[in-house]
């Protein structure tokens, strides 16, 4: 009798292995475009806030590379059948499992479950806000209270920027103009 019970908890195992499984390698390609659409949506929001671009480029289906343009600092994003590994600039690559339960597909890290969003957070925050970065957010009053600057608002951001002797001559004739 013993015997059989232990089988039958052997079986549910077995099958709840295959159901997650199953479940990964369903839903892992709808679940990616989850985590490509996290990326994207905080690249737009630093370039709305922060008047600074970003790229954030599928470079092919499981790659994304993300690139703060002033300073070239980049991420990698690489999903597998498995994981996603996340390469910060310079630093040693991070991996973070892919897993699935009944409710669908999600991502393990050290700490736990975390969302799409959560991972994209975690991957870009060193590149996009960097401690001795003096980004400061472009006010609405530059921008007219719109999402695209208005001249003086882009002009007023570029002053915070280094430039060559030359381009900083264009600029300062650029800004009399505005004037």
């Amino acid at each position: 009798m013993a015997k059989v019970h232990q089988e039958d908890r052997m079986l549910i195992w077995v099958e709840s292995k295959a159901r997650r499984e199953t479940m990964l390698r369903e839903r892992r390609d709808d679940f990616w475009n989850e985590v490509c659409t996290a990326l994207q949506d905080y690249c737009n929001s630093f370039t709305k806030y922060y008047f600074e671009d970003v790229d954030c480029l599928l470079e092919n289906c499981c790659r994304v590379l993300v690139t703060r343009r002033t300073t070239l600092r980049s991420v990698l994003v690489v999903v597998g059948r498995q994981s996603i590994d996340v390469t910060v600039h310079d630093q040693p690559t991070e991996t973070f499992g892919l897993d699935s339960d009944e409710n669908g597909v999600f991502i393990r890290s050290q700490s736990g479950r975390i969302t799409p969003h959560e991972l994209s957070k975690l991957a870009l925050e060193s590149i996009l806000f960097e401690p001795d970065d003096e980004l400061r957010p472009v006010s609405h009053r530059a921008t007219g209270g719109t999402n695209y600057p208005t001249a003086e608002g882009f002009l007023s951001s570029l002053r915070a920027q280094e430039f060559t002797p030359s381009l900083k001559g264009l600029l300062s004739r650029l800004m009399s103009r505005q004037r």
